[in-house]
């Protein structure tokens, strides 16, 4: 996995962006805010336009799929009785 230095390094013009690039992204933006910005705006730079635009629709759908599963995750643990069962009951 590139190091967001190297991410930021590799942007040029014509090069190729892919949903993975944007994901990549995203993930630097998580830990260390701002970094989207910065990245976006290198890319515009080098003459991508609509990166921002895509950008967006990767990181909303991205974020949907998230709260999908943490709501099936949040669904499960609901029915999970783990104070109603002793220690050496099965929990399933």
């Amino acid at each position: 996995m590139a190091s967001r230095e190297e991410l930021l390094r590799s942007i040029r013009p014509g090069m190729r962006l892919d949903k993975n690039f944007f994901l990549k992204i995203y993930g630097y933006e998580l830990t260390w805010p701002g970094f989207a910005e910065a990245a976006l705006t290198k890319l515009q730079g080098a003459g991508c336009n609509k990166a921002r635009n895509y950008y967006t629709c990767i990181v909303v759908e991205q974020q949907y799929n998230d709260e999908s599963v943490l709501k099936n995750v949040a669904e499960w643990y609901v029915k999970q009785d783990f104070y109603g069962k002793k220690v050496n009951e099965s929990r399933t």
